[in-house]
This record gives structure tokens, C-alpha cells and sequence, in this order.
């Protein structure tokens, strides 16, 4: 056998005998991590929904969050493609009577919150 590189010899078997699946090579694996994170992420978002409150036990409840710097659980009224309704964690950086802003960025509007709660050693109250 010669030693040397033959860069004829490497793009004749490019040319002509390797034939590459492309995706399918990798689809196996994608399809089973895919779903193992998207039942972790199913089993982390699930939440039991909360009664619907008022605007001004939501108001309250966002004044106490603010000035006593407290995580809250916040369950929204829109649902997701399994019928759950959305729900945000964090802490509020501030807010008025029309929205809040939480410390990480997420803005909201009033009127999207159904519920509120103080989050408590991971559990909310």
C-alpha cells in the first residue's frame, strides 16, 4: 500500500461512492433529547391553576413583592397548546396600575395576570 496522499483518490470516493444522509444521520438523536427536554420543561411549567383575583389583590400583592423584594409565582389568563395556563416566576422590579416589569426584563400588562402569589422556599403560598 502507498503511503503518500492522494488527493485524487479522496475526491474520486467523494464523488462517487460516499453518498452522505445528511439529517437523517442525526435524526435518531435529536428526536429522542428533543423530547426528553420538552417532558422536563412539561413537568416544570406545570402548575395547579390559581383562582382568579381581583385587580386589587393583584395590585396589593404586587406592592408587597416590590417593597419587601419577595419572588412571586404570576399565572397568566392566556393558555398554551395544552390548554395550561402561562405562568412566569421572578422577582418584580417595578410596576404601576397598567403593567410590570420584573428584574429580568419581562414586561407585562395588568390585564394579562389571572393570579398572583409569593413564592416560598420553592413553593408558593
Amino acid at each position: 500500500m502507498n503511503d503518500e496522499f492522494n488527493l485524487d483518490v479522496v475526491s474520486n470516493f467523494f464523488k462517487h461512492d460516499y453518498h452522505d444522509r445528511g439529517k437523517q444521520k442525526w435524526q435518531g438523536f435529536f428526536l429522542s433529547d428533543h423530547q426528553v427536554a420538552l417532558h422536563k420543561r412539561a413537568n416544570e411549567t406545570k402548575s395547579p391553576p390559581l383562582s382568579k383575583q381581583e385587580p386589587e389583590t393583584i395590585l396589593a400583592t404586587l406592592n408587597k413583592a416590590t417593597v419587601q423584594h419577595q419572588h412571586v409565582f404570576i399565572q397568566l389568563k392566556t393558555r398554551d397548546k395544552c390548554g395550561q395556563h402561562q405562568a412566569l416566576k421572578g422577582q418584580v422590579n417595578t410596576f404601576n396600575s397598567q403593567s410590570i416589569l420584573l428584574v429580568d426584563g419581562t414586561f407585562l400588562n395588568i390585564e394579562e395576570i389571572m393570579a398572583i402569589e409569593f413564592i416560598v422556599e420553592n413553593k408558593t403560598e
